[in-house]
Order: structure tokens, then C-alpha cells, then sequence
């Protein structure tokens, strides 16, 4: 269930955790380990990542993602 403020907008996280794409992907694996952009992207289509969407741009939360990673046996995250 979305969270909202008592106007009925959504609740949005707090930009300072809110990661691109890059930023993720260099967080939670290491260079050697890490999976390409476009594993990333496909993971977010099939739904197995949570993200935020502001606009065109697509945000990610560290903590979240790596929670579905480990739940989902994706990858071992470091």
C-alpha cells in the first residue's frame, strides 16, 4: 500500500537516498561482480526491483533494492 499525506498526494522518499542507475548498481556489487545497466533495467520491467519514478527519470533505494536482491536470490549483493 502507497503511503499519503492527508491531501491524498503520495509520499515520495527523501531525495538523498534516492540513487540512478550507476550510482546503484557501484553501492551493491563490486566491479568484478557487478551486473551490466541493462540487467538492472530488466530486473525493474519484470517487476523483481522496487524503484521511483519522479517524471522520465527512474530512482532507486539502496536498502529496498538490496532487500529484494537477497529475497529474490538475484545475486549476492556485497
Amino acid at each position: 500500500m502507497t503511503k499519503t499525506k492527508a491531501n491524498g498526494a503520495p509520499v515520495l522518499p527523501d531525495k538523498a537516498q534516492l540513487l540512478n542507475a550507476a550510482e546503484l548498481l557501484a553501492r551493491l556489487f563490486t566491479p568484478t561482480t557487478r551486473p551490466s545497466t541493462r540487467t538492472l533495467i530488466r530486473w525493474r520491467q519484470s517487476r523483481k526491483i522496487p524503484f521511483v519514478q519522479i517524471g522520465r527519470r527512474i530512482w532507486y533505494q539502496e536498502d529496498k533494492v538490496r532487500q529484494a536482491i537477497e529475497r529474490k536470490n538475484l545475486v549476492r549483493a556485497v
